[in-house]
């Protein structure tokens, strides 16, 4: 069986569609999380104010298509 699945969404693509649900999901300052996507992995950076921030962000990119890792360097800051 040599079936193989081919993405054609682009890096671009996906990193603007991870922000996008950021600013749907998260509180303002969850709106200032830095995004990048290499390939099929997310990077998440920069400071949120709650654990709940840190798991909307988590998710969202876990959510976007053709993400298949997500590095989480979020910080929780008081």
């Amino acid at each position: 069986n040599n079936i193989a699945i081919k993405s054609k969404i682009l890096p671009s693509d996906v990193k603007s569609r991870i922000e996008e649900a950021l600013k749907r999901s998260a509180e303002a300052e969850g709106r200032k999380i830095s995004v990048s996507v290499n390939g099929d992995k997310a990077t998440l950076s920069r400071n949120v104010h709650s654990f709940a921030e840190l798991e909307d962000a988590r998710h969202a990119a876990w959510m976007a298509p053709g993400i298949m890792s997500v590095e989480n360097n979020l910080k929780i800051s008081q």
